[in-house]
């Protein structure tokens, strides 16, 4: 897999070498032989022509594959893009800051509503693990008041980062 890689970033460097030696091989391979006889290139098309037809079909083949690898990065970017949409829209719906502020009723609130958004943090890695951390310190030390205070404004502000990440990818205002 590794050659196909760097074979599709090289077409990519140079699609416009590959265009050009498509429209000129074209021009070369369909031009009428009275016009190639004008020019005097018609003797070489007869030597040569079978290279001149590979170089045309080797540049279409990858100016094909460019067109098509662009359309399914276009299509990937769509779908990357709605599923952060659908995790911002669940993130902002379980982010309720006024009971966030007011307090669970219960523990078990509380990390259930911790356990409902770590999934949703692992469009980032970094704000997952750091949530993820804090809620097993929140589980371990849930009975100092101070502390689990403490843990549990730090995992609202990681969420509220990522809600925030999330409306600048999407390029979201309030």
């Amino acid at each position: 897999m590794g050659w196909l890689n760097k074979l599709v970033n090289f077409t990519k460097e140079k699609i416009t070498v590959f265009i050009s030696f498509f429209i000129c091989t074209a021009i070369i391979l369909f031009t009428p032989s009275q016009y190639l006889q004008i020019i005097h290139i018609d003797k070489f098309v007869d030597k040569y022509g079978y290279i001149v037809g590979f170089f045309f079909v080797a540049s279409g083949v990858l100016i094909c594959l460019n067109v098509i690898l662009w359309i399914v990065n276009f299509i990937k970017q769509i779908v990357k893009d709605k599923r952060k949409k659908e995790i911002l829209n669940k993130l902002v719906e379980l982010y309720d800051r006024n009971q966030l502020i007011g307090g669970f009723t219960s523990k078990e609130d509380c990390l259930s509503w911790s356990t409902r958004i770590t999934p949703l943090l692992k469009f980032n890695e970094q704000y997952h693990q750091t949530f993820v951390t804090n809620l097993d310190m929140l589980s371990i030390k849930f009975n100092d008041m101070n502390i689990s205070a403490t843990i549990f404004h730090r995992m609202i502000n990681q969420v509220e980062m990522a809600i925030e990440d999330l409306k600048n990818e999407l390029n979201i205002n309030d």
